[in-house]
């Protein structure tokens, strides 16, 4: 799971936590405190080095990102029409 949505889930997870315990508002200061700790919770060294291996990026493997999107039939240039098909 990407980086970006992992933390987001934790942070959702804090936020449930404060309606859990009767809070129904949450300031500043109570956003910043549930960020910290859904921020550590999120970035371990697992989910770390899972997020870089994911991309392609540590190792190195770009096959690996590239077996993933579905390019059949896909014509770059299609969406230039007739001016770049005629080069």
């Amino acid at each position: 799971m990407p980086g970006g949505l992992l933390l987001e889930g934790e942070l959702i997870c804090q936020f449930i936590r404060y309606i859990r315990r009767g809070t129904h508002h949450i300031d500043k200061q109570d956003f910043l405190q549930a960020y910290l700790i859904a921020r550590t919770e999120a970035a371990t060294t697992a989910n770390i080095r899972s997020g870089f291996a994911a991309t392609g990026l540590v190792p190195h493997d770009p096959e690996r990102v590239l077996s993933k999107l579905c390019c059949e039939g896909w014509n770059p240039f299609s969406c230039y029409g007739d001016a770049v098909a005629s080069i």
